[in-house]
């Protein structure tokens, strides 16, 4: 008799708070994403939407699925941008440069506009981590889920970017809540909704196609009661509607090329390639399948070239195993990383089985192959790992809830929430407090977990402010000579070739600092690579003016400077990060 009422008390209370939490996740948002500048994803992400689009056809960056870059692309229909014919056979960077530096292109409302949809996705995604943790585990956990992905980090970093990362979070968690219901007690609408889940997830991003093995838990642990031989058909069906989605959301970005046209695509993976017959001959019958497999084969090359990593002075382009367990226990809020020891030591109701179907064993599957990628440039790749997460550790604040356990939650809590509101607008430098906060991490990884290119707007205005002249700058990720034409007018970009070293004042991105050295090394003459290794040593000797949203340092190296700040000491009036 005294649950009901329990629950009662609850309600009320919880649905209050949980609103109050949503309304102040979506300002956080809102008010971050205004000082960034165009990040090194969205520089490629938001002009290929717009064409999929106004074209009906692609010619590169088949490497990823097209939904979220259709979604960001979206709202841009709005504006009538112009079209230009060579778009596709351009070189992928000048035709990019194109589109998002043109002169009739306000770049800003662009950028703003394709972001908005994200916010959005963003927001549905925390109210449906609590209300799914809320339906589980009672509504004390679902405001406790709801909280820590209103201020998660990670969440809040790239659930404000025009990106695929946060997307294919959001659908991934969606698809296998749907999956759950629609194996376990099902009807059609469920397995319509699971199948369609699936489809979206796999349009979003090529790790989707990891629901495959963790659709097959449903199948490996059914409730009691239920017969496998109906799981596997309930999954059968689910997998057949997903296909047919993916199949129809390729349509978009085929539908004015020729199968002879999309052949030829294909035909440029490399004929030892297992994927490239297979989607050859599924071209004429499905061709958005083919398609599909084309983009799979896309990245199986990347995986094989590997990408520049850097790990706690280390180097790579072939990944290490044990990258993103670090990038995962640095980039993890403590109090979040708290709560997953309390999970596993927790033994009420123990982990059921709908929990190793639906959350556990996912993570164990995402977290597990992850550990074997050769592109390490940032823990955002274990974002579907994140909702998964967040509703298996809201278990902990299932009634019958404590006082001891209520007060310790609470501080936790507060913990949490002082660290989003700290580092707040630049999320995307997050650190833990075991890597030395944002200030240290960078010395641990960069890339996209600290450097994306999102302050160069601030270094403008810096440079503005503090009337600095001369300033040259080099820049990670799209640091084109047009992001410095409209963002940086008057910086002088430093990029081979290199004359001399620069004298006035310097700014470089830390993802230049660290991954320097070795990029220069593999794809710079050898006069080049001696000048630059040898600056990025003489930075190290020195002491930063002033650091610019903690992803780019700048340096004083006038002959005739006089201050030479020591290690430490903050140059006088240089604004803080």
């Amino acid at each position: 008799m005294n649950r009901p009422k329990t629950a009662s008390m609850w309600q009320p209370t919880c649905l209050a708070a949980a609103l109050a939490l949503w309304l102040v996740s979506a300002l956080l948002l809102i008010t971050s994403v205004a000082g960034d500048s165009l990040t090194t994803d969205e520089y490629s992400r938001i002009p290929q939407g717009y064409y999929y689009w106004s074209t009906g056809r692609y010619s590169w960056g088949g490497d990823h699925p097209p939904l979220l870059k259709l979604l960001v692309s979206a709202p841009l229909l709005l504006l009538g941008l112009p079209i230009d014919p060579r778009f596709w056979s351009l070189p992928p960077e000048e035709a990019m440069d194109l589109f998002m530096f043109d002169d009739k292109t306000s770049v800003d409302l662009v950028i703003w506009l394709a972001r908005f949809p994200i916010i959005l996705l963003t927001l549905a995604l925390i109210a449906f981590l609590g209300w799914w943790a809320r339906r589980w585990y009672g509504p004390a956990a679902g405001l406790l889920a709801l909280f820590l992905a209103a201020f998660n980090p990670e969440f809040l970093a790239h659930g404000r970017l025009a990106t695929n990362d946060l997307g294919v979070a959001a659908f991934l968690a969606a698809a296998l809540f749907a999956a759950e219901g629609a194996c376990q007690r099902p009807s059609p609408l469920r397995l319509m909704g699971a199948g369609v889940m699936t489809g979206l997830a796999l349009l979003s991003k090529f790790s989707a196609i990891l629901l495959g093995p963790m659709l097959l838990l449903q199948l490996m642990s059914p409730d009691s009661g239920v017969r496998r031989s109906r799981v596997a058909l309930r999954l059968g069906a689910i997998g057949l509607i997903a296909l047919a989605v993916v199949e129809l959301g390729y349509r978009v970005q085929i539908r004015q090329m020729t199968l002879e046209e999309q052949a030829t695509q294909i035909q440029t993976l490399s004929p030892d390639d297992s994927i490239r017959t297979p989607a050859l001959g599924l071209l004429s019958p499905l061709p958005g399948i083919a398609n599909f497999c084309f983009g799979l084969g896309k990245l199986r090359e990347h995986a094989r070239e590997g990408h520049p990593a850097f790990l706690w002075g280390h180097y790579t382009d072939r990944g290490w195993w044990y990258y993103f367990p670090i990038a995962f226990a640095i980039k993890t809020p403590l109090p979040l990383l708290a709560l997953i020891g309390i999970g596993l030591a927790w033994r009420r109701g123990g982990t059921g089985r709908r929990e190793w179907r639906s959350l556990v064993g996912p993570m164990l599957v995402f977290g597990g192959v992850s550990v074997f990628g050769s592109v390490n440039i940032g823990n955002r790749h274990l974002l579907p790992v994140y909702p998964l997460l967040i509703v298996w550790v809201s278990r902990v604040a299932a009634a019958p809830l404590s006082r001891v356990r209520l007060g310790f939650l609470s501080l936790l809590g507060a913990w949490y929430l002082v660290g989003a509101l700290l580092i707040h607008p630049h999320y995307l430098a997050y650190f833990n407090e075991l890597a030395g906060g944002p200030d240290r991490g960078w010395r641990y990884v960069t890339d996209s977990n600290v450097d994306w290119g999102q302050d160069t707007k601030r270094l403008a205005a810096y440079v503005k402010t503090h009337n600095l002249h001369p300033v040259s700058a080099t820049l990670g990720g799209r640091g084109t000579p047009a992001v410095f034409r409209y963002y940086l007018p008057g910086i002088t970009r430093v990029w081979p070739p290199l004359e001399e070293m620069p004298t006035g004042y310097y700014a470089i991105g830390r993802t230049a600092r660290t991954l320097g050295p070795y990029v220069a090394r593999q794809r710079f003459s050898p006069a080049d690579a001696d000048l630059l290794i040898r600056l990025l040593a003489r930075l190290d000797r020195l002491t930063p003016i002033a650091t610019i949203g903690y992803s780019i340092d700048l340096f004083d190296l006038r002959p005739e400077a006089k201050v030479r700040a020591p290690e430490g000491t903050p140059f006088p009036g240089a604004a803080g990060p």
